[in-house]
């Protein structure tokens, strides 16, 4: 199954929330009201990346768009090349 890497940059997270409506199964918010992953993810309070699969895409994608501060990005895994 073909997988994306997500590179979050929390840092410049506003705490708006619309990732988590977007995408409740991949993103919370934390007590600083910031988004955070929930399913697995390598990084620190800066810079946070994860894995997902072609069945999360189409959220975390939703959820990238309506970022107002663009701090989500996607990745192919397999070719490097920008989803979104």
């Amino acid at each position: 199954m073909k997988q994306y890497k997500v590179v979050y940059d929390r840092e410049g997270c506003i705490g708006v929330g619309s990732c988590v409506a977007a995408a409740p199964k991949v993103w919370d918010l934390d007590d600083e009201n910031k988004a955070v992953f929930i399913i697995d993810f390598e990084g620190d309070e800066k810079l946070q990346t994860a894995i997902i699969t072609q069945d999360q895409l189409e959220a975390v994608k939703e959820s990238a768009i309506v970022c107002p501060v663009q701090v989500i990005k996607i990745f192919d895994l397999e070719t490097g090349e920008q989803v979104y």
